[in-house]
């Protein structure tokens, strides 16, 4: 048998007896059934497509940049990426002229 630290023994109690556990060991496992999947609304869900972001772009910027940024994406329900570029896009044009 294994030799527990006291502190073990005192937090699971004593073991049972050989006697108290040899028809749990012979009994054979049986895993539950699985259960049925749920079926989703068909609305639940997008479905997604290819965007052709594949580069990992990662910067570090302030707390307060941060969560402004991230408010700003939610109110007009963008992604933080689509955000990004049209910033950018903008700051291109500005720049130009």
């Amino acid at each position: 048998m294994a030799n527990f630290p006291n502190s073990a023994k005192r937090r699971f109690g004593a073991p049972p007896a050989l006697e108290d556990t040899s028809g749990i060991l012979a009994a054979p496992e049986v895993a539950p059934a699985a259960p049925e999947p749920k079926s989703a609304p068909s609305t639940a869900r997008k479905t997604r497509k290819k965007t052709g972001r594949t580069v990992l772009f990662s910067t570090r910027v302030s707390a307060e940049f941060d969560s402004e940024f991230r408010a700003t994406a939610e109110r007009d329900n963008l992604l933080l990426t689509r955000l990004l570029e049209l910033s950018f896009a903008a700051y291109q044009k500005n720049r130009k002229g």
